[in-house]
């Protein structure tokens, strides 16, 4: 499943990426025609984060813990 989140800042790019790698599913970020493993820190650095990004991933679960980064 996608959804939409925003990462403001380098503190939400590592709390968002500190709860991906707790996860054993995988997560992915997608921005346009690139995609990156939520779980790398420095894939998710490379992302333009000034708008907000697809993530996706099949754990339902995953989405409660990022609930504050989902937009609305």
């Amino acid at each position: 499943m996608v959804k939409e989140i925003k990462l403001n800042n380098m503190k939400d790019i590592q709390e968002f990426n500190n709860i991906a790698s707790e996860f054993g599913a995988d997560v992915a970020v997608h921005e346009g025609q690139i995609m990156v493993d939520a779980k790398s820190l420095l894939g998710l650095l490379t992302l333009d984060i000034s708008k907000p990004v697809d993530c996706v991933t099949e754990d339902e679960h995953f989405y409660k813990r990022v609930k504050k980064f989902l937009v609305q």
